[in-house]
């Protein structure tokens, strides 16, 4: 069967578990033979094995049963890079880029910060993008799951920034607080933390880790707890800057518990490309 034949097929199989099942169905194959859909598109009339025929059809009947893509295949481009995901780790959604964008754009408007704090850093993919783009500047992430603090720290080693990031494992502020409570201090906090509310998780996220999913009943958990584990800092030790992705359908509320809890911030909401209100800078 021919490389063309075999993507037909595939997609035919795809279309009720997938609304681009013609686009799984080439990145499946290239993942498969290790090739560009560039290569792929300009060989559509080569046979493929049966061996690699059987392997393929494996690929396809995973995603059918609505396996997500990046799972499958093991990684996920986040900011023009390929990042290692897992089970363990939340697959980075292109929303999240906006965050990297209004973090640089921080970063050279204040000297003084010489430092990002990542909070909840998952797959790593905002630490390791920020690294490469800041070289001068000190990165720390921290997560609570230690599958997701070692899979974050093999993302640094392909980008060789081994050594650029300190990696803690522990709860929020946590590890930074007991460790490297210096590093916070007038600097530049990210977070991008579970916030939706269970009634929205359906099984269309099955196969992410709930861990970073559910931000409890009203999604406000992770805030309110990262919020007032800043609010009790002393003032001189608090970040100049704390970074914060939204979930549109309550970033009111955050807004409420902000100005509540962090008094005298001044507080800036940037909206995504589908005009939706998706990260707070707040200025502490």
């Amino acid at each position: 069967m021919t490389i063309s034949a075999a993507l037909s097929r595939a997609a035919e199989k795809l279309k009720n578990a997938s609304s681009s099942s013609w686009l799984d169905s080439e990145a499946l194959l290239c993942y498969l033979l290790a090739c560009e859909r560039s290569w792929l598109l300009a060989h559509t009339e080569t046979k493929l094995s049966f061996g690699q025929l059987w392997q393929y059809n494996r690929l396809i009947k995973k995603r059918s049963k609505e396996i997500p893509l990046a799972y499958i295949i093991g990684n996920k481009e986040f900011y023009g890079r390929k990042f290692r995901v897992n089970h363990h780790t939340l697959i980075p959604r292109p929303d999240t880029e906006l965050m990297v964008d209004i973090a640089i754009e921080i970063i050279h408007t204040n000297n003084s910060i010489k430092t990002i704090v990542d909070i909840g850093t998952g797959s790593g993919c905002l630490a390791i993008t920020l690294a490469l783009a800041e070289p001068k500047i000190k990165v720390i992430a921290t997560d609570i799951s230690p599958a997701a603090i070692k899979l974050a720290q093999k993302n640094s080693i392909q980008y060789k920034l081994n050594g650029r990031i300190k990696f803690f494992q522990g709860n929020l502020l946590t590890p930074i607080t007991k460790k490297l409570p210096s590093a916070l201090s007038n600097n530049l906090v990210i977070a991008n933390l579970p916030y939706l509310r269970k009634n929205e998780i359906n099984d269309n996220l099955l196969f992410e880790p709930i861990s970073a999913l559910d931000g409890g009943s009203d999604g406000l958990k992770y805030y309110r707890e990262l919020i007032k584990q800043i609010a009790d800092l002393p003032s001189t030790a608090r970040p100049k800057i704390l970074l914060i992705e939204l979930h549109p359908p309550t970033h009111e509320q955050v807004l409420k518990l902000l100005k509540t809890e962090l008094i005298n911030s001044s507080i800036e909401i940037k909206t995504d490309l589908a005009n939706l209100p998706r990260v707070a800078v707040i200025q502490l």
